[in-house]
């Protein structure tokens, strides 16, 4: 049904006012620094949900005959948010100054020695948070989820995320690498991309500022049934909470079909992006015309528009 004629689509006008949100800049006051705002997306639930987890991945363990328990297991004693902040600046801090082995770090070593370690947190209280670190309960995860592990973490960012900035009308939609090489059956090899190796992220940003308002994590599977292609099924999944409030989003030509343009348009979502021309329902004499420079030809099917050029 696509014809060569004037296209006047409904653009959906933007509804909503970007700003962060008012109950969040009367809790920073009037001059906030870095660690409050820190302190905001990471706030104390989040580090309780944490400390919870690992107190009772702990138990039980150690209440586990099979388990075979080191010393330092014996003095174990339940972290706490506070205790876990200290742990994971410790692990930043270790990123900075690498050494051959983590023990190396407490080393009282001159060419290598650094106080602050000691200092901070013996190493055997490290050694035992590092083994029964977890951020979900084993014993209700989802079989077949693989990222079971790290649900709730993944659960408590996006939902963060959106409640604490209303982003601007312009949203960009795609994928970026996170630097991995240990063993996952999901690490992606994209030869474009600075990591190369590493997992996949699907992000949801605003365009002016690159705010980062809804993540999804690829695990080798994004089809949620057959009806419906992984590509769309992405952008359906991570739109969800901005549909229907007039935003525009762009799109790669891996995401972008007429049916999925469709869908949002229906949802008062307005999309742009580039297109792969064997798209299903795409106008294939677009690709074979041939055009000099400067020249446009277009085909429209309302509320869409199609154009080379």
């Amino acid at each position: 049904n696509w014809k060569e004629v004037d296209n006047l689509p409904k653009v959906w006008n933007y509804t909503e006012v970007s700003r962060i949100r008012p109950d969040i800049l009367r809790r920073l006051g009037n001059n906030p620094n870095v660690l409050d705002m820190f302190n905001e997306v990471l706030d104390e639930n989040f580090w309780k949900m944490i400390a919870v987890e690992t107190n009772r991945y702990a138990h039980q363990n150690l209440n586990n005959k099979k388990y075979k328990k080191k010393k330092s297991d014996h003095k174990w004693v339940d972290t706490d948010g506070n205790e876990l902040k200290i742990y994971f600046a410790l692990c930043i801090l270790m990123t900075q100054m690498k050494k051959p082995k983590v023990r190396h770090n407490w080393s009282k070593r001159r060419i290598m020695y650094m106080p602050i370690f000691e200092e901070t947190m013996p190493y055997d209280r490290f050694e035992s948070i590092s083994r029964f670190l977890h951020f979900s309960n084993n014993e209700t995860a989802e079989r077949g989820d693989r990222l079971s592990k790290i649900k709730n973490v993944v659960t408590y960012l996006n939902d963060k995320f959106q409640k604490m900035y209303k982003a601007d009308e312009n949203l960009s939609l795609d994928e970026s690498l996170m630097k991995f090489r240990g063993r996952l059956s999901y690490v992606q090899f994209i030869p474009k991309k600075r990591a190369r190796f590493g997992i996949k992220f699907y992000k949801l940003c605003e365009s002016k500022s690159g705010y980062c308002l809804a993540i999804q994590i690829y695990t080798g599977q994004d089809k949620k049934n057959e009806e419906t292609p992984a590509s769309e099924s992405v952008v359906l999944g991570l739109t969800e909470k901005i549909l229907g409030k007039g935003y525009t989003l762009y799109l790669d030509s891996w995401y972008s079909s007429p049916k999925l343009y469709l869908k949002l348009w229906k949802k008062k979502t307005n999309v742009v992006g580039t297109v792969r021309p064997d798209r299903k329902n795409f106008p294939k004499e677009l690709k074979k015309i041939n055009l000099k420079k400067s020249e446009v030809v277009t085909r429209a099917r309302r509320p869409l528009l199609a154009l080379r050029w």
